[in-house]
């Protein structure tokens, strides 16, 4: 498998950024200024087409192909991680560091996307500062993934852009790890569901949270939006919607305030449902 130099060489990162440039460009009406595709197959190598290529070789040179979110273990064929949710640390934490110090760039939001070939990984950002960027991502997750398609169909159809994903880049499973605290990456959705879909959180004998409904007041206590809970919980607004004004008639309040402040004394007398 080939070396970086020999990757960077013979990518079309490199090679042929003002194409890559022009493919993305429908991204920009959306406020997206970066957009990168990774392809992780199963043997472990790695392909790529970044349409910064000074961060791409930035990348590269420090390494943190061993330290981004493909070094993730995610057991679902689908998720979507808006990255301002996640708490980071280490290499990790220091490779968001350079995007946003260096080249300018933050707020990410990843599709990630299991094929027969492998998992691919389609990251979406902006210029560091333009933080209602979250707000786009969440509220047109279909546009995003209609651009997916969009760009999947063009790499396909031209010969000299599709050469990335014949320039691999063999990645070693043993070194590096995606260095994250967050309770939102490092469970999945069906472990998640494994571990809350039995117990109840009984109030009286008469009064039970569910566990769906108990983990939306939890994200919520802590201060997410109905938008950013859906999203960590891989559930739909509307559905979060109905778990809170479900909990909202059980625990008879009236108004959100009233449901935190109840929310508040439950946790502390409970346990989070397994």
């Amino acid at each position: 498998m080939v070396k970086i130099n020999s990757f960077i060489r013979d990518n079309p990162t490199f090679t042929d950024a003002d194409s890559i440039s022009r493919l993305c460009e429908p991204l920009s009406l959306l406020g997206i200024h970066y957009f990168s595709h990774v392809h992780i197959n199963h043997a472990n190598e790695m392909a790529a087409i970044v349409t910064c290529p000074e961060f791409a070789r930035h990348y590269l040179a420090e390494g943190y192909q061993y330290f981004d979110i493909h070094q993730l273990k995610i057991k679902q064929q689908k998720q979507r991680v808006i990255w301002d949710l996640i708490e980071r640390k280490g290499q990790s934490k220091k490779m968001h560091d350079d995007f946003r110090a260096i080249f300018g760039f933050g707020h990410t939001c990843t599709i990630i996307q299991e094929d027969e070939q492998g998992r691919n990984y389609f990251n979406f950002a902006t210029h560091y500062g333009q933080e209602g960027i979250n707000q786009v991502y969440m509220q047109n997750m279909d546009v995003l993934e209609r651009f997916v398609s969009y760009f999947q169909d063009r790499i396909f159809k031209d010969k000299s852009l599709n050469k990335a994903y014949q320039n691999r880049l063999s990645l070693d499973p043993n070194i590096g790890a995606y260095q994250t605290a967050s309770y939102a990456l490092e469970k999945s959705v069906e472990d998640f569901y494994q571990q809350t879909n039995t117990t109840r959180i009984f109030i009286d004998s008469q009064t039970y949270l569910t566990p769906a409904e108990y983990h939306c007041l939890y994200w919520l206590s802590l201060g997410k939006t109905l938008e950013e809970t859906a999203m960590i919980l891989s559930l739909s607004t509307r559905t979060i919607k109905a778990h809170v004004q479900s909990a909202k008639n059980k625990l008879k309040c009236n108004s959100l305030f009233q449901l935190g402040m109840t929310f508040t004394k439950i946790a502390l007398n409970n346990s989070p449902p397994r």
